[in-house]
């Protein structure tokens, strides 16, 4: 559990060095689980140890005015859950801001931005697949710039969690290499003969059965 003292003392940009927006959550959401480890409080981000009970029952045998109290275990639990969302809260944008409102803990305000961008994210991861899927070398783009648009694809899609592993970019770069090299050659050869290139294209497979002995 996290202390008074503590909370004067943290540095969060130390922990956090950006402000959640639209576009990098998945960053910021590492960065914030490396704050709560670092300080013990991290199962109040999954939520996995609740708030224990609130209030003290009295108990049945007493025979004082039935009086509850708070429980010491609580109001330690609500100290460092309350300073934990703080913390978080003071790396929220303003743009983002919206999507906590009503949050009263640390778990309900996590929970709101893991909903709220996984779909987000969803929709982002197959926006960049599809362009990376469909990216192809113009004639008149240099190789630099033809692989930085690449890497730029792949930063992008790290950014929001979905890593494309080192030989799955080699794949998708060396087809992509292929379909290149097939086009020049075949706008080479249009070039060079477009009556034959096209006379080519239309002459019909040979086949075994193409041929009748006479």
């Amino acid at each position: 559990m996290a202390n008074s003292a503590l909370s004067s003392s943290l540095n969060v940009s130390n922990f956090i060095s950006s402000k959640l927006n639209n576009s990098n959550f998945f960053q910021w959401k590492e960065m914030a689980i490396g704050l709560a480890e670092s300080q013990g409080l991290s199962d109040h981000l999954t939520g996995e140890i609740p708030a224990p009970p609130k209030y003290i029952e009295p108990s049945p045998t007493d025979n004082t005015a039935a009086v509850r109290t708070i429980s010491a275990e609580y109001t330690q639990w609500r100290s460092s859950d309350r300073l934990l969302r703080s913390w978080l809260l003071s790396t929220i944008s303003d743009e983002t801001w919206p999507l906590i409102v009503g949050c009263d803990s640390v778990a309900a305000l996590w929970k709101a931005l893991e909903n709220a961008f996984e779909q987000k994210s969803d929709e982002r991861r197959f926006a960049l697949r599809h362009q990376l899927f469909q990216m192809r070398k113009r004639s008149d783009q240099s190789l630099d710039d033809y692989l930085l648009k690449f890497k730029s694809l792949l930063d992008n899609l790290a950014k929001i969690g979905d890593v494309v592993p080192d030989g799955e970019q080699l794949q998708s770069f060396e087809s992509r290499r292929k379909l290149n090299e097939e086009y020049e050659q075949r706008s080479h050869n249009f070039a060079e003969n477009p009556m034959g290139f096209f006379s080519q294209r239309s002459q019909p497979k040979s086949s075994k059965f193409s041929s009748v002995n006479r």
